[in-house]
């Protein structure tokens, strides 16, 4: 697979996550979505493949197709509320935090940076970045945040958010398949050398960057934004996306140096059950490992992956073993990593 190794940072822990859904707009059922579908003219979902690729609820602060929700919260506010959440469950004070790295696709404003908002509200002066690279941009923020760590920082917290469902189209699969969600990682330096990012891959495949996204120029003519701002995957896409899937979890326990059957839980973000769980047992990792939260997030861009991570803490909190994490999505963009977390 294309790429290159990622160095192991050791020494950090994860001393606190947390997931606000309540926060992230209604929670929207299969049958809502297809009422929402047949309104614009569409054709509903079959019910086997709504039940191949897991769909079951998400939470949409808008209606694709469509506009915001009445008393929707944007993006910056969703980082907010997730930041203080996860710092409240690690018991940090907004001030001990040393850098802060948000990752979205779908950013409140253009310009400037969602860290800075949400630093700004709470009061963290550290270091604040955004880190947008597609679905996996949650996970490339976890690494930016271990590696300032290891580089002499004490506390760093990972946070993402999306708010796809006001970039979706109003008709097809991606009216379905897409969520809005917000999560948070808190991390810190530990004693223990032990614990920390074992080791993984990373790398892109820029060839296919055109066939997905909102292709709208910046900044929009207010006469092309329901035509150039809905989301889209083009033909061509897929195929390399899914051997990218089939690739990325073989290439990071290798990488690692780390046996499949030691994994304890398989962390990704959500396009799909079945992707995902192929995806696991490409790598040689059992499938009940996979930690599925795609039933209630739907495809949350890297804000799914931070949910499903904050889901793997609760579950694998007695554990010992390695966590495989791994991310693919954008144009193209992939990462594992294995932490002993």
């Amino acid at each position: 697979m294309i790429g290159r190794r990622l160095i192991p940072s050791t020494g950090i822990a994860i001393a606190g996550t947390a997931s606000v859904p309540e926060a992230c707009g209604r929670l929207v059922s299969n049958e809502e979505v297809d009422r929402t579908v047949a309104g614009n003219g569409g054709r509903i979902a079959e019910r086997d493949w709504l039940g191949r690729t897991g769909l079951q609820t998400r939470r949409w602060t808008a209606e694709p197709g469509g506009g915001c929700f009445k008393d929707s919260l944007r993006t910056d506010e969703l980082l907010t509320i997730a930041t203080e959440r996860a710092l409240l469950q690690a018991g940090i004070p907004h001030s001990e935090v040393d850098v802060l790295v948000t990752s979205t696709t779908t950013p409140s404003r253009y310009t400037s940076a969602m860290a800075t908002l949400v630093s700004g509200r709470l009061g963290i002066t550290g270091m604040a970045l955004d880190v947008r690279a597609g679905c996996p941009s949650a996970l490339h923020a976890l690494v930016v945040a271990a590696a300032q760590i290891q580089s002499g920082a004490s506390v760093a917290v990972v946070v993402a958010a999306e708010t796809l469902s006001g970039v979706a189209p109003g008709v097809g699969p991606l009216a379905y398949l897409v969520g809005d969600a917000t999560a948070a990682v808190v991390l810190t330096a530990s004693s223990d050398s032990a614990r920390g990012l074992l080791g993984g891959w990373v790398g892109n495949d820029g060839s296919v960057a055109e066939l997905v996204g909102t292709p709208g120029a910046m900044p929009p003519d207010p006469r092309a934004v329901d035509g150039e701002y809905r989301l889209r995957f083009e033909d061509g896409y897929d195929e390399v996306a899914r051997a990218a899937w089939d690739s990325i979890g073989h290439a990071t326990l290798t990488s690692a140096g780390i046996e499949p059957h030691t994994v304890g839980a398989f962390v990704s973000n959500q396009p799909g059950r079945q992707r995902v769980i192929s995806a696991a047992e490409q790598a040689g990792v059992h499938s009940d490992r996979v930690i599925d939260v795609v039933g209630t997030t739907a495809n949350a861009g890297s804000a799914s992956f931070l949910v499903a991570l904050d889901a793997a803490h609760r579950q694998q909190s007695t554990s010992d073993a390695p966590w495989l994490l791994v991310s693919v999505g954008g144009g193209l963009s992939y990462i594992g990593v294995v932490i002993s977390p």
